[in-house]
């Protein structure tokens, strides 16, 4: 058995709390769509709806979070929502309705206009910090995309991959 496999049996073993979640999250055109993940965080966490979904502290996540959370894999079951034609594999995140509040007028407006993606753009492009940068990364990829949507997400996917894996960070 695989270590990403290993760590979702010691999760779901380990809370003995449901091992998937299920949230509505705001896509293209405002809608709501309700996506699947595999859940990383202790079960009272996801009904906190005062903060940023990643603001919260390391008490807050299971053992073994880190790995699935750095290589997406609590993201896997969003396939669904791709084969529904509600997401793409890349593109932006779909976000919480509690989270535009805090986002990026710009930004919101990409958000907004395209479908969301399993794997963010974002994640292609290291060191990106302000919200002014997530909007030039952002318009950079939709810009790519219109002439080559495959290739472009390929490279992008590549991209967040190779920097999750030569990434120091924990989550």
């Amino acid at each position: 058995m695989g270590k990403g496999a290993k760590a979702i049996v010691i999760q779901q073993d380990y809370f003995n709390q449901p091992m998937f979640i299920k949230q509505t999250r705001i896509g293209k055109d405002s809608k709501g769509l309700v996506i699947y993940k595999l859940r990383t965080m202790n079960e009272l966490t996801y009904g906190d709806k005062t903060r940023q979904t990643h603001s919260f502290e390391p008490s807050d996540y299971l053992p073994l979070s880190s790995f699935v959370r750095r290589f997406w894999i609590d993201e896997f079951p969003q396939i669904i929502n791709v084969l529904k034609g509600e997401m793409s594999i890349v593109g932006l995140r779909p976000v919480l309705h509690s989270d535009l509040k805090f986002m990026n007028p710009e930004y919101k407006e990409l958000l907004l206009n395209h479908k969301p993606g399993i794997i963010s753009v974002l994640y292609s492009k290291r060191g990106v910090k302000s919200a002014k940068e997530n909007v030039v990364v952002a318009q950079t990829y939709f810009q790519k995309r219109s002439k080559n949507r495959v290739v472009t997400d390929l490279v992008y996917l590549a991209k967040a991959y190779y920097n999750a894996l030569t990434d120091k960070r924990s989550i």
